[in-house]
């Protein structure tokens, strides 16, 4: 297995995510992004997949629990979210692409060495 360059990740990390992503990083590490990647590259690596995790994996997850619940114990299949007073989202016509999304965030993070500190939200959590 060949080394992993956290740095570069980073980088690429920067170029997709834009710089209101890369300064909510910058304030949560306390440190300059190009300093980061020169001084500790996995730190740096780690909070950006916790920031992708938290903003970006956990909604969708939580809409695929809801889309579960709601599909087991109500037998309702297409539903709408209120995200705003103007504006709904129905994940029902993009519950695939949303799949796809959380399978390949955890494919990565599992590549990248992170497979214990990133968990998948427990399905059917309402029967525990």
């Amino acid at each position: 297995m060949s080394k992993i360059d956290y740095g570069k990740i980073c980088i690429r990390f920067k170029e997709k995510l834009g710089d209101a992503f890369i300064e909510r990083i910058e304030r949560r590490i306390g440190q300059d992004f190009e300093i980061a990647v020169k001084e500790n590259p996995d730190k740096l690596l780690s909070s950006i997949i916790e920031d992708v995790h938290l903003h970006y994996v956990a909604p969708f997850e939580m809409t695929m629990e809801i889309a579960e619940y709601l599909k087991e114990n109500y037998e309702i299949e297409k539903f709408s979210l209120a995200l705003s007073s103007e504006f709904d989202f129905s994940p029902t016509a993009k519950m695939d692409d949303i799949k796809k999304f959380v399978e390949q965030f955890y494919f990565v993070v599992e590549e990248l060495g992170y497979a214990g500190k990133f968990t998948r939200s427990p399905l059917k959590w309402w029967i525990k």
